[in-house]
C-alpha cells in the first residue's frame, strides 16, 4: 500500500501517485491519505491510478468539495473512506461509476442534504456509514438502486 498519511497535502496530483507506483511496481493497492489537508477532490485527482487502486481512505481531511465524477476512471475501487471531513451534501455525480464499491464511510462530514438517486450505481455496495451527520430528512429515492446493501449506520443526525 502507500501511506501519505499526515503529510499535510492541500492538492491532490494523480501523476504523483503513478510515479510512485512505477518506482515501487504496484500492481494493486490501496491508497492512504488520512490526516492531511485536503479540501477538494478534482476531477483528475485519482486519474492516473485507473483500475489499480481498490482501497481509498481520506478521513480526517478538509474535504469540502468533489468534482463531478471524481472517481470515473477508478472503477475497481472496493472501499473509500471520506469520514470525518466537511462535506455538507452528496450528489449523483460523487459516486457514479463505483460498480466495485462495497463500503462507503461518510461519518463526521457535516452531511444534511444528499440527492435523489445518488447511489444508484452502487449496485456491490455492503455498508454505508452515514452516522454523526445532520441528515434530517430523507426521500425515498435516496438510497435507490442499493439491492445488496446489509448495513447502513444513520445514527447521531437529526
Amino acid at each position: 500500500h502507500l501511506d501519505l498519511s499526515g503529510n499535510c497535502l492541500m492538492i491532490l496530483n494523480g501523476r504523483v501517485f503513478i510515479e510512485n507506483i512505477i518506482q515501487y511496481k504496484m500492481d494493486r493497492f490501496e491508497l492512504l491519505l488520512n490526516e492531511n489537508i485536503i479540501y477538494k477532490i478534482d476531477v483528475d485527482s485519482f486519474r492516473h491510478l485507473g483500475m489499480i487502486v481498490y482501497k481509498l481512505s481520506l478521513k480526517r481531511n478538509q474535504i469540502t468539495y468533489i468534482a463531478k465524477n471524481a472517481f470515473r476512471f477508478n472503477t475497481q475501487i472496493e472501499f473509500i473512506d471520506l469520514g470525518e471531513n466537511s462535506l455538507k451534501s452528496l450528489n449523483s455525480d460523487y459516486f457514479s461509476r463505483l460498480f466495485s464499491l462495497n463500503e462507503l464511510i461518510l461519518k463526521k462530514n457535516r452531511i444534511q442534504t444528499i440527492e435523489d438517486f445518488t447511489f444508484i450505481n452502487l449496485v456491490n455496495l455492503n455498508k454505508l456509514d452515514l452516522s454523526m451527520n445532520q441528515l434530517g430528512m430523507l426521500n425515498s429515492n435516496t438510497f435507490k438502486g442499493l439491492g445488496v446493501l446489509k448495513l447502513i449506520n444513520l445514527a447521531c443526525n437529526k
